[in-house]
């Protein structure tokens, strides 16, 4: 784990100094980049989630659950769970 430790540190160092490397503008242009790319992914998620159909099925709060047997279902029909004595 030390080893893996190590590893990545040195390979966080490297990538740090290429990047003071970098002119001053150079930097700001990737910055822009990665914002701005950022930027329209956080937007293209969010015209995702609004665009979904109005008619989906919602789960309606303080309804049951009403496909899970209950005990006396199972003690009247024991083949409900007939796949678990294999």
């Amino acid at each position: 784990m030390k080893k893996l430790r190590t590893a990545i540190d040195s390979y966080i160092d490297q990538a740090e100094q290429k990047w003071k490397a970098l002119p001053y503008d150079r930097q700001r242009m990737f910055t822009k980049i990665f914002f701005a790319t950022y930027l329209l992914l956080n937007v293209f998620a969010f015209l995702q989630i609004w665009s979904k159909p109005v008619n989906t099925q919602k789960i309606i709060p303080g309804t049951y659950i009403k496909s899970v047997p209950s005990d006396t279902d199972r003690k009247k029909n024991p083949e409900i769970h007939s796949h678990q004595k294999h």
